[in-house]
This record gives structure tokens, C-alpha cells and sequence, in this order.
């Protein structure tokens, strides 16, 4: 799952319009449709927040988005390489296993 992604699944499972989420993330809807279309990269920060979004949402797509949540709340800056490691790991579990998630 890429960081565009991420931005769908969580405008998604707010219900929101794109504007509203824009609004409620703290950024323009201009700066989401970037991150849409992956056009601009997404802070550790935001990446939480909207991973939050998409835990709190009933709407969360199985198990994979719960370890990718925990994955993105490690420390930046103190767990890159860890953080790294195991994304790496669930995007090759995920082509392998699961390649429609």
C-alpha cells in the first residue's frame, strides 16, 4: 500500500468530502488532491492521523491495516530501519499471499 492509497482509504473511511477531509486533516484540498495522485509525500505525522482515521472507521479492509497502523506509529527518526524492514515485509507478504488487498 502506497502513501496515495492511504489518503483514498482514509478519505473513504471518513465519509467525508474531499474538501471536508481536507478541512479536517488541516490541509487544502488542493494539497489532497496531491496526495492523491501522489504527487506530493506524506509526513510521519500525517501518515498516523490518517492511519488513525482508518483504524477508527468500521469500514478498515482486515487485519493488514491494524499492523500497517502500528508499523507507521513507530518513531521516525529513532526506528527508520525497523520501520522500514517490516513495511517491507507486509508489502512482500501482501503480493504474496494477498495480492487483491
Amino acid at each position: 500500500m502506497n502513501e496515495s492509497e492511504i489518503v483514498k482509504l482514509a478519505l473513504e473511511s471518513s465519509g467525508l468530502s474531499q474538501q471536508e477531509f481536507a478541512k479536517s486533516i488541516g490541509k487544502s484540498q488542493a494539497q489532497v488532491s496531491k496526495y492523491l495522485s501522489g504527487k506530493s509525500g506524506l509526513s510521519a505525522k500525517l501518515l498516523i492521523h490518517l492511519m488513525n482515521i482508518i483504524r477508527q472507521s468500521n469500514d478498515a479492509k482486515g487485519e493488514i491495516y491494524h499492523v500497517l497502523a502500528e508499523v507507521l506509529e513507530l518513531n521516525a527518526d529513532e526506528d527508520q530501519g525497523m520501520r522500514a524492514a517490516l513495511l517491507q515485509t507486509i508489502r512482500a507478504y501482501k503480493a504474496r499471499s494477498h495480492p487483491r488487498l
